[in-house]
């Protein structure tokens, strides 16, 4: 299947800017029909933010969301699997590819109900900004005009759908009938046990709880441990991503990086290696 933007040529061929904009608007209404119903053409419009990085040479700013094949067979479960957990090491897109997937219900997939828990409440709050990124660099005919727009609710207007972003709580979701429930830095959660008991039954109807996480070395029994060592026996679907996934990191990056981070007091802490395997493992067992 073919997104239907207006090629260069076609472009060229109109006379004024009002023709050109009706070609693309009426690329983009083709195209909405499509990603209505397909998660990963959706993504071909996607945008993330980068921050700045000038000694690396990243300007910063807005970026096409990036296909990597480790992302998209995620994408893939999303389609699949209502119980899924990640493990994983950090910096590896998997917040933004969650907050593109619950864009994509907010808009074509009406009364979606959409929890985002994270460990705090600054942390579910910057877990819904990705999303209301995201949202605002659409296409502007795509774009329905918001209701709510706070720290922790975002919804649009006219739509029964919505988007909550809580602190993870004993008590948070409870009430809910959900059709996602995402936490996020799940194996860091102070209170999950208790609140597993909370939001597991907002998603028995048929909702999806997807749990993404590096690993916690200080809590070698938590529940998410429990859960991803019980896979897939359990019925969750378990992924682990490496460090190494993403392209631009090499085993000269993994130096640099241990090396840099040996007097930071975690690692210190834990130790450089246990450190290291906390937040960059290389497999599910160093992890």
């Amino acid at each position: 299947m073919v997104i239907a933007t207006p090629s260069t040529s076609e472009i060229a061929g109109l006379e004024t800017e009002a023709d050109i904009d009706r070609a693309i608007r009426a690329a983009e209404a083709a195209d909405r029909l499509l990603v209505t119903e397909d998660f990963f053409l959706f993504l071909d419009y996607v945008f993330i933010l980068e921050p700045a990085q000038p000694l690396a040479g990243i300007k910063g700013g807005k970026y096409p969301f990036q296909k990597w094949d480790y992302i998209m067979d995620l994408a893939r479960s999303l389609q699949t699997h209502r119980l899924i957990l990640l493990l994983k090491a950090r910096q590896l897109g998997f917040s933004w590819l969650i907050s593109a997937y619950v864009i994509w219900l907010l808009l074509f997939h009406e009364g979606s109900k959409i929890l985002m828990i994270s460990k705090g409440q600054l942390d579910s709050q910057s877990l819904l900004r990705k999303a209301k990124f995201i949202y605002k660099n659409l296409p502007e005919s795509w774009q329905i005009p918001i209701d709510k727009n706070s720290g922790s609710e975002f919804s649009l207007e006219g739509s029964e759908s919505e988007i909550l972003a809580l602190p993870s709580t004993e008590e948070a979701g409870r009430g809910f009938t959900a059709t996602i429930v995402f936490q996020d830095e799940a194996d860091f959660h102070p209170e999950i046990k208790e609140n597993m008991q909370a939001i597991k039954p907002t998603i028995d109807g048929g909702g999806q709880l997807i749990m993404g996480t590096t690993v916690n070395k200080k809590d070698n029994q938590s529940t998410f441990k429990s859960l991803y060592r019980g896979a897939p026996a359990n019925g969750w679907q378990k992924i682990f991503w490496t460090w190494e996934n993403r392209p631009s990191r090499d085993p000269e990056w993994y130096e640099r990086v241990k090396r840099e981070a040996k007097d930071l007091p975690n690692a210190m802490e834990l130790g450089i290696d246990l450190y290291m395997e906390q937040e960059y493992p290389e497999s599910e067992q160093q992890a």
